[in-house]
């Protein structure tokens, strides 16, 4: 949602409200300068994109792991 540098100005608080549900672009300008995101939606989208990357049934070894990356150093 678009939102000028005048209103956020004036409406800091509801734009920041705004913000906690929905990315907010602020603009100047008519060109956007920076989004506004919530940190809570962002980790969310990180954490679904991440889901089922690592097999559940893999085995992991920590010994094995630390070998690993020893060797390659």
């Amino acid at each position: 949602m678009p939102i000028t540098m005048t209103e956020l100005k004036h409406n800091l608080d509801r734009c920041l409200g705004m913000a906690a549900s929905r990315e907010i672009s602020i603009m100047q300008n008519g060109k956007p300068i920076v989004p506004i995101t919530s940190p809570k939606a962002n980790r969310t989208e990180i954490l679904k994109s991440l889901v089922g990357t690592i097999p559940s049934d893999l085995e992991i070894d920590g010994d094995a792991l630390r070998e690993e990356r020893l060797s390659k150093q």
